[in-house]
């Protein structure tokens, strides 16, 4: 999961540790780097949107990533990660705006298939669509 890490450490202790000082700082864990971590999060929620209503089969693989990576990214947060500054909730608005685009492309992309398959009028998906707007 954090392969990065390991190899920087394993370049720093073979060739930059000095001292035992060195070492230990080397091994330092650092902050969590959230511009690495959310963009995968964040894909997978809007590929998830769009493709749930053309192939079911993918929810419980979803599921089981989201429920792997919050025991993951739960314990990486409380025993791995060093406290930074906060964001103070900046994030939250990026984050909002990719998770409802994504509902909004699933809702395009599921109104589309059902007016291919006749199922529905076009129409009647409309309301549903301006609402996410």
């Amino acid at each position: 999961l954090r392969i990065k890490a390991l190899l920087l450490y394993w370049v720093r202790s073979r060739w930059l540790c000095r001292t035992p000082r060195d070492c230990r700082a080397a091994w330092a864990p650092g902050p969590w780097e959230y511009w690495e971590t959310l963009p995968v999060e964040i894909l997978v929620v809007v590929l998830g949107f769009t493709y749930f209503s053309v192939t079911p089969i993918l929810v419980p693989f979803a599921t089981i990533f989201f429920g792997l990576g919050y025991i993951t990214y739960r314990y990486l947060a409380m025993y791995v990660f060093l406290p930074t500054a906060e964001s103070t909730g900046r994030i939250w608005c990026y984050l909002y705006d990719y998770s409802m685009g994504g509902i909004l492309l699933a809702e395009i992309a599921l109104a589309a298939i059902l007016a291919i398959k006749q199922a529905v009028p076009a129409a009647i998906m409309a309301p549903l669509i301006l609402g996410t707007v």
